[in-house]
């Protein structure tokens, strides 16, 4: 049996329905994540360029990209459960209920930016750099392709790697950019705090503040530590050959 297969068919009866709030509050989330995370990377993606996001779930990210005006937008998964819920979503864009390495085998020099959240560590060691050698074939000449991973490095990563059954790796800003420098130009690999939503002014200056006595703790007892606070990793390249 390949239980990554099983599980990815009943991701939604299995994970997303039980762990995701609402989606009206999770379409909410997702323009703020948009707005306070991936925007700045968008401003030189004209609204009319191809969009491919891999492993987009219910659709909720590309709609937060319709909503910033594009219109171009493609999503790609394996949860019939969950594209039912993107197809409603966003009538207008792409849906494909296909595996990843063969929808990016079929569609060479075809996007002009890949979006990736939540996905790559879903993807077993052995095939992560031929699924980035696809990734960037997939891509137009000076494509952007955007990763959003957990950080293995921050203070809870270990959760954060076995939290998931079907998570195959974990990544730190080291490892990331090795393997991205591969097959990209102008890499660059963040970390990056997940932005605060749903909470009082109060609350965020709450968190804000553990963060940093949390931060310089950390740095006192171990001054060459990595980024222990940063939860996440926001990686981008372009397409070598622009």
């Amino acid at each position: 049996m390949d239980y990554q297969k099983t599980l990815f068919s009943q991701y939604h009866e299995t994970r997303s329905a039980l762990l995701d709030p609402a989606d009206k509050e999770k379409i909410a989330w997702f323009q703020f994540y948009f707005d306070k995370v991936y925007k700045a990377h968008f401003k030189s993606l004209p609204y009319n360029a191809r969009i491919l996001e891999l492993g987009c779930n219910k659709g909720f990210l590309l709609a937060a990209l319709q909503k910033e005006g594009y219109e171009n937008l493609t999503g790609v998964d394996l949860s019939t459960g969950d594209l039912s819920v993107a197809r409603k979503l966003l009538p207008e864009a792409s849906f494909f209920e296909e595996d990843i390495f063969s929808f990016l085998e079929k569609h060479p020099d075809s996007f002009d930016c890949i979006v990736l959240k939540a996905l790559i560590e879903h993807i077993r060691k052995e095939q992560i750099l031929p699924f980035l050698e696809k990734l960037k074939t997939s891509l137009k000449p000076g494509g952007l392709v955007l990763i959003d991973v957990q950080n293995s490095d921050w203070l809870f990563g270990l959760h954060d790697r076995y939290v998931d059954f079907t998570h195959e790796a974990g990544f730190t800003q080291e490892s990331l950019r090795q393997i991205m420098l591969l097959y990209f130009n102008n890499v660059s690999v963040v970390p990056t705090q997940s932005p605060y939503w749903c909470m009082s002014r109060k609350d965020t200056i709450k968190h804000k503040i553990a963060r940093k006595l949390l931060s310089s703790l950390l740095r006192w007892a171990e001054p060459e530590a990595p980024s222990w606070t940063e939860r996440l990793l926001i990686a981008t390249g372009k397409k070598i050959g622009y």
